[in-house]
């Protein structure tokens, strides 16, 4: 194996003194290449992992960020049925993820954010554009709002 790299070992023991035995400067260069091949590989492996444990952290800071924001926005008469996920401007629809109760056709929904506070029936429902009466918890669906609604906002179901 060590023979595959002696071109890069004559390579570096070129720029040793020359006033070395030629085995000794062989050797170094042996030396040097392992330590810089060594420390590549440990630096590799070290990013690797850590990368790995830090995007593991992030998430699941982010996890308990998010639960956090759910439990903290409660509304007196409503409880929380989702969040929206996006907002297709053209069509003023919000996409929203549903995470604890159904929503039906009819029910009064709060969508409540950092700049948004809207109140509104539900009239239209859909799944993969095609129209539904009630959306399962666990699901997203279409909600046509007619206003600009955020990414994050949170979903009420107001009780009557």
């Amino acid at each position: 194996m060590l023979n595959m790299f002696a071109p890069l070992f004559s390579l570096i023991s070129r720029f040793l003194p020359y006033d070395l035995f030629l085995p000794t400067r062989f050797f170094i260069a042996k030396a040097i290449f392992f330590s810089f091949l060594a420390g590549y590989l440990f630096s590799f492996l070290f990013n690797f992992l850590l990368g790995r444990a830090y995007r593991s952290l992030r998430s699941w800071l982010k996890e308990k960020r998010r639960n956090r924001r759910l439990q903290q926005n409660t509304v007196p008469n409503g409880e929380l049925v989702g969040e929206v996920t996006s907002f297709l401007s053209h069509l003023k629809v919000a996409v929203i993820k549903v995470i604890n109760k159904d929503v039906r056709v009819g029910d009064t929904i709060l969508i409540k954010g950092n700049q948004t506070k809207l109140m509104l029936p539900v009239r239209s429902l859909q799944i993969n554009r095609q129209p539904v009466e009630i959306v399962k918890k666990g699901t997203e669906a279409g909600l046509l709002v007619g206003k600009k609604v955020s990414r994050n906002d949170l979903v009420f179901k107001i009780n009557k």
